[in-house]
C-alpha cells in the first residue's frame, strides 16, 4: 500500500487554493500525526493552511498466488499395510475396492486454515461419498495441521458399510482469500471390484 499526504493551502498573495503531495508517507503513521505535520508545514509560509488528506492506496490488480498446498495424500492398503501416496498431480485415482482400507479413502491435504473446502460438481456411481471434511490441529505422519476428507458411505464410522466399485469425481475448490487465489483441483477415484 502506497501512503500519501496532500496538503491544501490558500496562496497569501491569490487567495488560490494549492496543493503540495508528499508521497511514501509511512502508513503506519497515525492520521492525526499526519495533519499536525501539515499544519506545521503550511505554517513555514504565508500561506493559510485549509486541510489535509491522506490517501492510502492499494492496488486492485494485482494477481494473488496460488493456494499453498504443501502436502496432499490419499490413503489405501498396500501389500496388507496402511499407506499414504500423494495424489496425482491430474487428480486421477486408481483404487480397488479391496485397498479401501476402514471402510473409507481418507485425503489429508495441508493448506493454510483460512477457508473451507468445497466439493463442486461431485458426482458418483459407487455408494462413496464425501462424508465430512474437518480440519485437525494435530500431525499426521509428519505433517502438522491438516484437512481430512474421508470418501465412505458414511461421516459416522459405525454406520459405514464397505464402499462399492464405481467412479466417484468432484472438484475440490477453495475460494479466493485475501492471500491466495481461488483453487480448483478435479479429483476422480475409479474404485475397481478386487
Amino acid at each position: 500500500m502506497d501512503t500519501s499526504l496532500v496538503i491544501t493551502t490558500k496562496d497569501h498573495l491569490t487567495d488560490e487554493t494549492q496543493t503540495k503531495t508528499i508521497t511514501n508517507i509511512n502508513p503506519q503513521a497515525a492520521s492525526s500525526d499526519l495533519k499536525t505535520f501539515a499544519q506545521m508545514t503550511a505554517a513555514l509560509s504565508k500561506d493559510a493552511f485549509v486541510k489535509a488528506t491522506r490517501i492510502d492506496k492499494t492496488e486492485l490488480d494485482t494477481t494473488k498466488p496460488a493456494r499453498t498446498i504443501t502436502s496432499f495424500k490419499y490413503s489405501k492398503t498396500v501389500n496388507g499395510a496402511a499407506a499414504s501416496l500423494d495424489v496425482p498431480s491430474d487428480g486421477i485415482i486408481n483404487i480397488a475396492v479391496s485397498e479401501v482400507r476402514t471402510k473409507c479413502i481418507l485425503f489429508t491435504l495441508k493448506t493454510p486454515y483460512d477457508v473451507a473446502p468445497q466439493f463442486r460438481n461431485f458426482s458418483s456411481t459407487s455408494n462413496a461419498t464425501v462424508a465430512s471434511a474437518e480440519y485437525h490441529f494435530i500431525g499426521y505422519s509428519g505433517d502438522s495441521s491438516a484437512w481430512n476428507v474421508p470418501i465412505a458411505t458414511h461421516q459416522d464410522y459405525s454406520a459405514r458399510q464397505d464402499v462399492t466399485a464405481g467412479v466417484v469425481s468432484f472438484t475440490l475448490h477453495f475460494d479466493e482469500t485475501d492471500e491466495f487465489a481461488a483453487y480448483n483441483q478435479p479429483i476422480t477415484i475409479n474404485i475397481t471390484e478386487g
